[in-house]
């Protein structure tokens, strides 16, 4: 039986949208390298993170539809995608030096841009914060 995705969920769904968007203002445009496949020049960790973000929207925007045609069981797989994408996202954002990870005290909380403090407190704020605060 069919159901209709809440339309809070599509709402949040467009707010994770708008944040991936923000975040690709700050990305460099991926380049078409010698191969035909396009990359980005600098691989780094903002940009393995942004990845993450952008496949953790599509994930949630997979979810809706299968949602809406009753495809209970298909979303909670995606749930558990969409959680791995944000413990993902966290765990890029551990500070390391050569020895290995720093403590919680290295990273700089004070250098988040503004409007990271209206992101959600659930799982999916809390990763994208990290993200917009490395």
């Amino acid at each position: 039986m069919p159901t209709s995705a809440p339309v809070s969920l599509e709402r949040y769904v467009r707010e994770v949208e708008r944040w991936v968007q923000a975040l690709a203002c700050d990305i460099e445009a991926p380049a078409l390298d010698a191969t035909g496949r396009f990359t980005h020049q600098t691989q780094d960790v903002r940009v393995a993170a942004f990845l993450k973000a952008v496949r953790l929207a599509s994930t949630l925007n997979a979810a809706v539809i299968l949602l809406r045609v009753g495809h209970v069981l298909e979303v909670g797989a995606l749930c558990r995608m969409i959680d791995e994408a944000c413990e993902d996202i966290a765990f890029l954002q551990i500070p390391t030096d050569a020895n290995g990870p720093r403590g919680p005290k290295q990273n700089a909380a004070q250098n988040r841009p503004q409007g990271a403090g209206c992101l959600p407190p659930d799982g999916i704020g809390r990763a994208i914060r990290r993200l917009l605060n490395p």
